[in-house]
């Protein structure tokens, strides 16, 4: 029984862009990003994301610019509703970022917050919220970790029907009595 309603849950690819603020410290600009995913079942509403990411922040004041290429896996948790969808996601990866001739390989986890909502039967609209902290020496010297902020917005593709929002039924009055036979 639970197979057969994680066969008719959809699996979905998307893709997103917007901007990435990262910290102050490290003397960079708000810049853009870009993003790929794939989405597999878990359960009706979780699913596994994988993801391809690319961000491009130009520096300040002569810092250089810095460009990262990353991957990984999310968890995407989703609370149905009749018009928007809320999604909770998060996960983690590894990513290599080249500032200058510099090059940093760092894993790094992230955390976001987001909607989607139907545009059409199989394609959503889909804005999100993302924190994604970076491990290792990245370009802040005797620091093990950088944080940048990200907002986009994109579309998902979903093959497979979405499941149906659980909607509570009318109550009947209850039958009369039936009248004892002689």
């Amino acid at each position: 029984m639970a197979q057969s309603s994680l066969l008719s849950t959809p699996w979905y690819i998307g893709g997103n862009v917007g901007v990435v603020q990262p910290e102050s410290l490290r003397g960079l600009s708000t810049g853009g990003q870009a993003r790929l995913l794939v989405g597999v079942p878990l359960r009706p509403q979780a699913f596994l994301e994988v993801t391809g990411f690319g961000l491009s922040v130009e520096g300040k004041d002569s810092a250089p610019k810095e460009d990262t290429l990353g991957g990984g896996l999310d968890l995407r948790l989703e609370s149905l509703g009749e018009d928007l969808n809320f999604l909770f996601l998060v996960g983690g990866g590894y990513s290599q970022t080249k500032r200058d001739s510099v090059k940093v390989n760092a894993p790094y986890l992230n955390i976001g917050w987001g909607v989607e909502t139907d545009l059409l039967p199989s394609l959503s609209l889909r804005a999100e919220l993302r924190g994604l902290a970076r491990f290792g020496e990245e370009f802040i010297p005797g620091r093990g970790v950088t944080y940048d902020a990200m907002a986009t917005v994109g579309l998902v593709k979903r093959f497979g029907a979405r499941p149906a929002v659980a909607v509570a039924a009318p109550s009947l009055p209850p039958a009369p009595p039936l009248a004892p036979r002689l």
